[in-house]
C-alpha cells in the first residue's frame, strides 16, 4: 500500500485478519467513522488492486448495506466506496454478491 508496506512479509494476511474489524467500522452508527472506514476502504483498493479481492468480498455486503441508511453522509461514503472497489479491483466471486444486492 502506501510506501510500499504491502511488499512486507505477512501483510495481506495481517489486513484479511482484520476484515471482521473493518466490517464493524463500516456497520457503526457514527457517520464520521463510516467516512474514514469507507475511505481507507477506497484507498487499499486502489493500491492493492486484485489482491483486495478476498477481503473486498467480506466487506461488500456491509458497504452495501450502508446504501440503505437514510444518513447522506454514510449513504455517500459506501456508495463512492463501492464505485472506486468496483472500478480498481476485478475479482470473480463478487458478481453472485453484486447481482443479490442489485
Amino acid at each position: 500500500m502506501f510506501c510500499g508496506v504491502d511488499h512486507f512479509k505477512g501483510f495481506k494476511l495481517t489486513i484479511t485478519g482484520m476484515a471482521r474489524a473493518i466490517e464493524k467500522t463500516v456497520r457503526d452508527l457514527r457517520s464520521q467513522v463510516v467516512r474514514e472506514a469507507c475511505v481507507t476502504i477506497a484507498a487499499m483498493s486502489t493500491e492493492m488492486g486484485n489482491d483486495f479481492g478476498s477481503l473486498g468480498e467480506k466487506l461488500l455486503l456491509a458497504l452495501f448495506s450502508q446504501l440503505l441508511v437514510n444518513v447522506k453522509i454514510m449513504n455517500l461514503s459506501a456508495h463512492v466506496c463501492l464505485r472506486r472497489i468496483l472500478r480498481c479491483t476485478q475479482y470473480s466471486k463478487w458478481l453472485p454478491i453484486i447481482c443479490e444486492q442489485v
